[in-house]
């Protein structure tokens, strides 16, 4: 009889299967949500640092050209 009672709809066995299959169902929205948005912040965070490189790759070109440019003005007016 009190096993009866155990497996039945309305005993704690039951209950408490429900309430963890319940509770697994859950955790596996908020794990494939938190995959979601770690994806989106890893594709930003890829996005800003190819923009970053981008930008200290101009950068470093423009220092070069800068640099080459004041050589040749040095070497222009001390050959004189």
């Amino acid at each position: 009889k009190k096993l009866i009672t155990l497996m039945s709809r309305d005993g704690p066995l039951f209950q408490r299967t429900a309430s963890a299959t319940s509770q697994i169902k859950r955790l596996q929205e908020r794990s494939a949500a938190l995959q979601t948005e770690m994806k989106a912040v890893l594709d930003r965070y890829t996005a800003q640092f190819a923009a970053m490189d981008a930008m200290v790759g101009r950068m470093n070109s423009l220092r070069e050209s800068l640099k080459n440019q004041f050589d040749a003005m040095q070497a222009a007016y001390t050959n004189k």
